[in-house]
């Protein structure tokens, strides 16, 4: 009532001169702002205690007009129109850089569902958002509260809520985007990115802390950050029930023995949270809802084996796919080489210890050397050489051409089947080398022997051929 009961010109000159004062210093403060935003962005690694810097740069004649007329309306009772023009004023501006020029941050919600196909997409949406959060919290936000105390000196109480409300709508919109990245259908990518999100979120708890100590945006910020890392800990707990589910679209047809998308997956996955497994481990001990209370280090290597034996079990099912057993043993070694080279990239053994992987090795051997007696015992049979007094010439004869029936069946239905790594592909073939073709020329000597120049008449293959069409096994489809 008091302030309606003033001269209304009193009031219209002081807000005029309020509006004379902030579009006097608007161009300077933003052209500061965005430079000094700009350069954070560039090194992060720089602290933000060149924020003094910037506010000293400003002309203080122009500051002190600002704080001024600020003073005048307050002690004349319009305190409430003062902050709200000033907060309206700043208000503006943050929307202006982190929404419209700097970080493009114009949709309400981020949503993972669909994510397969939009997956680029929200990525670059959640890179934004967390750049975003980043910079507003270490960077725009001390640079208003520094303008809101130089403006407000002498009125803390007043510089302090005008602060709160200057910030308050940039935060909500910041946190309902980190908020709405904590839902989306189960999936490897979206434990991810609310890992990500959490991390981020979680190492600027203490910045809110300090900006808007015993404030709404402090609990809000602690409330999405808590339902990050809810989600994600029922997620990790829960992925083992979804991680094997390859959609449809994304099925490569194994029937040439190829590594099979879900070995694919299951690995990414593996190595993708063993990268976050500190992040995992904190989550699972600040929001422990684990069975028996097992510590969260112990629960998350429990969790990680889980899902390698559920992949073992699942490999050795859809070997029994194949009818040649041959091919399923080269199916085998395809997904067992995949894990073994993932292992060797990450180094997932000092994560998840040797044992595991040792075991693997061992079955890769196994599986060659099964691979190599149920396609190559038979051919091998038809080399071997008999008491040389009971050895015929029609016994030789009938052996030649039994090895080069099989031999170029072998050869010709192999040379479709498909080993993912061309160093796997040298490594059995060169075993196969080693069996065949020592045994192979003893046995082309000896048929010399018996019959003379008439050899050459079964010989098919020289040692330089049959070298020549093992090189040729496993090629495969050129665009599998």
């Amino acid at each position: 009532m008091d302030s309606l009961l003033r001269p209304s010109n009193d009031y219209s000159l002081m807000m005029q001169k309020l509006m004379t004062c902030t579009t006097a210093i608007q161009q300077e403060i933003s052209n500061l702002i965005n430079r000094h935003v700009k350069e954070y962005i560039q090194d992060r690694s720089k602290s933000f205690r060149r924020c003094d810097f910037v506010m000293d740069t400003l002309l203080l004649s122009k500051m002190h007009n600002l704080h001024e007329i600020v003073k005048l309306m307050i002690d004349a009772g319009y305190e409430k129109e003062c902050s709200h023009a000033y907060s309206n004023w700043r208000k503006l501006f943050l929307q202006e850089c982190l929404i419209n020029k700097i970080f493009v941050l114009q949709d309400a919600k981020i949503n993972i569902e669909n994510e397969r196909k939009t997956e680029q997409y929200v990525d670059a949406k959640i890179g934004r958002l967390m750049t975003a959060l980043d910079v507003t919290m270490t960077c725009l936000f001390p640079i208003e509260q520094q303008l809101c105390d130089r403006v407000f000196s002498g009125f803390a109480t007043v510089g302090s809520n005008c602060f709160i409300e200057v910030c308050q709508e940039t935060t909500f919109q910041l946190l309902n985007l980190a908020n709405s990245a904590g839902s989306g259908s189960p999936s490897k990518w979206c434990l991810l990115k609310k890992l990500d999100i959490f991390k981020q979120l979680h190492s600027l708890i203490p910045k809110f802390h300090s900006l808007f100590p015993d404030s709404t945006l402090l609990n809000q910020a602690i409330k999405v950050k808590n339902r990050l890392g809810e989600a994600s800990r029922d997620l990790f707990k829960d992925m083992h029930n979804f991680i094997f589910k390859v959609p449809a679209e994304d099925l490569v047809d194994s029937s040439y023995g190829q590594r099979h998308q879900m070995t694919i997956e299951v690995m990414s996955y593996v190595t993708c949270v063993c990268r976050s497994k500190r992040t995992l481990e904190q989550i699972l001990q600040e929001y422990s809802k684990v069975d028996n209370e097992v510590e969260s280090s112990s629960f998350f290597l429990k969790q990680m084996e889980l899902i390698i034996g559920m992949l073992q079990n699942q490999l050795i099912s859809e070997s029994k796919n194949y009818n040649d057993l041959a091919l399923r043993h080269i199916f085998m070694i395809n997904n067992r080489s995949h894990i073994e080279a993932m292992n060797k990239s990450w180094e997932l053994e000092t994560i998840l210890g040797n044992e595991w992987f040792q075991n693997n090795i061992e079955k890769i051997h196994k599986n060659l050397e099964l691979y190599k007696g149920s396609s190559w015992n038979k051919v091998m049979d038809f080399l071997k050489l008999e008491n040389s007094d009971n050895t015929t010439d029609d016994v030789m004869k009938e052996k030649i051409c039994l090895f080069n029936s099989h031999f170029e069946d072998i050869c010709r239905v192999q040379s479709e089947w498909f080993v993912y790594d061309n160093k796997l592909r040298e490594e059995i073939i060169s075993s196969v080398g080693n069996i065949l073709l020592p045994a192979y020329g003893i046995f082309v000597g000896r048929l010399h022997d018996i019959l003379g120049n008439q050899a050459y008449k079964y010989i098919k293959y020289g040692m330089l051929e049959i070298q020549d069409l093992l090189n040729n096994l496993f090629l495969g489809n050129e665009n599998i």
